[in-house]
């Protein structure tokens, strides 16, 4: 099947581009299309998909991710082919990092810190919306979405890994557009994967503040309660996890990467962390500065009501975060 270039929409007659320097393979326009009628339907819009496109039920999501795991093989491209060999393990690793506003500036320092791994990795930038043209010269894959999905990259995240394990990627990282891998953090994790057979491992992170000054190592890290998205690597069994950046509720966006951890550690997958921290993390929120008794810096903002989302996530029926 070619690539889709386009998918008709009923929502003002509109039709969302679908751009990608590699090319999509079904799996991932019909997941793409699902992750947009999901978002549709929460908004409660009508939309309406091209008969050869036709989204398929939430419960097949994980399902597709399978098939795309086990179905596909890297195929070149612009990341070349990412190979990592550790204890006599194979992996093809992508990092997947969504970006919405953020300057060419941190993308930059964000994607030197990939380039800048002892093993090679895939790129995967995807344009929430606001695409940096700039970007189509750089040695990454460049995912453009046409409009903003306004869920803290849930979406984003969930096309950028479709689009890396229908190419074949082993293992899926997450790094925000604002922060950077330690030089070994890939390194370390694939050797983790070697050495236990985990299929998902997770790290500390340091924290920093909005200029890259160090604050601290983040002292609020529990691989069984709170792993940050950026600290999270899941290995191919765990692929079918990655359905949840859009499953979840609207309301979950903003408590995502604990809603994530929920349904790995529910998951019955064997999971590893880390106690070294190989993250850099930008702090943007009041919170973490009062916990570290810390003055303000310019430009960081008031902490989002996470306690509202909690305790509906805990109305709906589900089991505690905290």
């Amino acid at each position: 099947m070619g690539r889709p270039s386009a998918v008709p929409c009923g929502l003002g007659r509109e039709w969302l581009q679908i751009h990608s320097r590699c090319g999509w393979s079904e799996v991932c326009a019909r997941v793409y299309i699902e992750a947009v009628l999901l978002q549709a339907r929460q908004r409660s819009a009508r939309r309406c998909v091209r008969r050869s496109f036709r989204p398929v039920g939430r419960s097949s999501l994980s399902g597709l991710l399978r098939r795309c795991a086990v179905q596909h093989s890297f195929a070149g491209g612009a990341g070349g082919t990412p190979t990592i060999k550790a204890g006599g393990l194979t992996m093809q690793v992508a990092v997947i990092t969504p970006y919405y506003r953020e300057s060419v500036e941190l993308l930059q320092i964000c994607h030197d810190s990939v380039a800048a791994q002892g093993h090679s990795c895939r790129h995967v930038l995807v344009a929430d919306g606001f695409p940096q043209d700039s970007l189509d010269d750089w040695p990454v894959d460049h995912v453009r979405l046409p409009e903003p999905h306004h869920d803290i990259g849930s979406t984003p995240r969930l096309i950028g890994a479709v689009h890396a394990v229908g190419l074949g990627a082993d293992l899926i990282c997450f790094l925000d557009a604002d922060n950077w891998y330690a030089v070994d953090h890939v390194a370390s994790v694939v050797a983790c994967i070697a050495e236990t057979g985990a299929a998902f491992v997770s790290c500390g992170r340091h924290l920093h503040d909005p200029d890259g000054r160090y604050l601290a190592e983040c002292p609020n890290i529990d691989p069984e309660h709170f792993v940050d998205t950026n600290c999270m690597a899941f290995a191919r069994p765990a692929s079918g996890l990655l359905s949840q950046w859009v499953l979840m509720p609207p309301y979950a966006h903003l408590i995502g990467d604990r809603v994530m951890l929920h349904h790995i550690r529910h998951s019955g997958l064997p999971c590893q962390h880390l106690s070294r921290p190989s993250v850099h993390y930008r702090c943007g929120k009041a919170g973490i500065y009062r916990q570290l008794g810390l003055p303000l810096p310019s430009g960081v903002s008031a902490p989002p009501d996470y306690a509202s989302s909690f305790r509906q996530w805990v109305a709906d029926g589900n089991p505690p975060l905290q």
